[in-house]
């Protein structure tokens, strides 16, 4: 994994308010899962990550929007997304520097989204409904840990594996061993997909264009 670096970000259309907080919220958030999970070097903090993943409930948003939280304060310092440069013009950009080859890594994960938008689309949308007839089971049962059948782990790990490797993160593998679940290392990648979502329709509707290799250095 390279250093630091600087990305542009290329701006276009109306921004509101809201926008300016959406991009930035989602951005920092899908680079701090990339650069922990899937570029991680000895420069993160793996035993606090590994406590959280293993520790967390993942039963609801509270135990998702810890993790982020606490990947975003695991990034190095030298490395967390800074503003290097904004000119909002027609076209404008936002330069940052911060681990280029996280960046990259969501840039291609929004390529994806565009070329492979229904593989995606699908392969989510079961993993969702997996999971909430799963939930539907435990409530009724009123087992927090209900054994899941053989079955269910293998759809899972296969439609997980699937949104991993649409989203080019390749270290779905040992995101399982890191949560000693399938279901929570699935869930996490279904989690990170909504990131890139959130990103993806900034790109559908011309506010932002994120390059796979041009205007990075």
């Amino acid at each position: 994994m390279e250093g630091r670096g600087n990305y542009r970000i290329l701006l276009g259309g109306d921004w509101s308010l809201k926008n300016l907080y959406e991009l930035p919220h989602a951005l920092s958030q899908a680079y701090a899962f990339y650069y922990c999970l899937d570029l991680s070097d000895s420069s993160v903090d793996e035993e606090r990550i590994n406590d959280a993943l293993q520790g967390y409930p993942w039963r609801g948003g509270y135990s998702y929007v810890n993790i982020y939280t606490v990947l975003q304060n695991r990034v190095p310092p030298i490395l967390r997304p800074r503003v290097c440069s904004i000119s909002y013009a027609s076209p404008g950009w936002i330069e940052l520097s911060l681990c280029v080859d996280a960046m990259v890594k969501i840039a291609g994960a929004l390529t994806a989204t565009g070329v492979a938008a229904i593989t995606l689309a699908k392969a989510y949308k079961s993993l969702h409904d997996l999971f909430s007839s799963i939930a539907k089971r435990r409530a009724q049962h009123r087992i927090e840990t209900l054994q899941l059948s053989v079955d269910e782990v293998r759809l899972i790990r296969e439609l997980g594996f699937e949104l991993a490797k649409q989203l080019g993160f390749t270290s779905f593998e040992e995101l399982i061993v890191r949560t000693g679940s399938v279901e929570t290392a699935a869930k996490l990648i279904a989690a990170q997909y909504r990131r890139i979502e959130v990103l993806s329709e900034f790109v559908k509707n011309g506010r932002a264009k994120f390059p796979l290799l041009e205007n990075v250095s």
